[in-house]
């Protein structure tokens, strides 16, 4: 009789053991997170807006002031990819010539000193926060070459070589084969997505900005090294549909354009 205790006890053991066991391994696979991917997590009126997010010519507005100065034409990849090899760029990288140093950067210029101060580096909370850094120079402007971070944001500085003096860029300051014109661009995608350029006219090594205008239906790349001149004239940028910038069909779908000065 004890025998028959025993072992009915030890089956009643090994069936709470297993059922415990079992509801462990539920609750185990009930807290695994459900991944849900990019393309789950865009709402269906953005994907259909990604869907007709395609540049056309019409895109291209010819009643734009900017349009009294430069041609803006769609072009395909092919066009793009066939000028790398005639790139014109007067720009000379230099990381070392200046050194910054404790947080400041100063460029020694022949009649003036420029410093430079970074701000709050480091810091996760703050949204004042400036970090500048020399990545070269270009030569035939007589200016050193500055670039400058902040929070969502970032712009560029040509400091005279002589004077000290300096001038900002809204982006990457591309100098035209002639050396007679800057264009700049930058992607704006705080708040609404859209293209700003600057137009620029060189004089005495020294740059006037000659218009500003604002892109609503397109936005340059960010990656400023795809962006060119061409010894034909004209230059050459990388862009997205201002719908589909910040999608799953942005920097992975460029069109492309090509920019030439009248």
């Amino acid at each position: 009789m004890k025998s028959y205790y025993f072992f009915f006890s030890v089956a009643v053991l090994l069936l709470f053991t297993q059922c415990n066991s079992s509801e462990k391994s539920e609750k185990k696979l009930d807290s695994t997170p459900t991944v849900i991917s990019k393309v789950d997590s865009i709402s269906q009126n953005t994907m259909e807006s990604i869907k007709d997010s395609v540049l056309t010519n019409a895109d291209f507005d010819d009643n734009l002031p900017i349009n009294r100065y430069l041609k803006i034409e769609l072009i395909d990849k092919a066009t793009y990819l066939s000028q790398k090899s005639t790139i014109v760029n007067f720009f000379q990288p230099d990381t070392l010539t200046f050194i910054k140093k404790n947080n400041v950067l100063e460029i020694k210029c022949e009649n003036k000193i420029r410093k430079y101060v970074d701000v709050n580096i480091g810091d996760k909370v703050s949204t004042e926060i400036e970090e500048y850094y020399y990545i070269g120079r270009i030569d035939s402007l007589n200016k050193y070459v500055i670039r400058g971070s902040y929070w969502e944001n970032s712009d560029y500085k040509l400091v005279d070589k002589t004077t000290g003096e300096a001038q900002k860029f809204i982006g990457y300051p591309y100098v035209s084969p002639d050396k007679k014109y800057i264009i700049s661009m930058y992607p704006n995608v705080h708040g609404s997505s859209y293209g700003d350029l600057e137009f620029y006219e060189i004089s005495n090594k020294m740059s006037k900005l000659i218009l500003t205008q604002r892109f609503s239906k397109w936005l340059p790349t960010y990656e400023e090294k795809m962006i060119f001149w061409s010894e034909d004239g004209y230059l050459y940028i990388p862009v997205n549909h201002s719908h589909s910038y910040l999608t799953l069909s942005g920097s992975d779908n460029y069109q492309y354009i090509r920019i030439k000065i009248k």
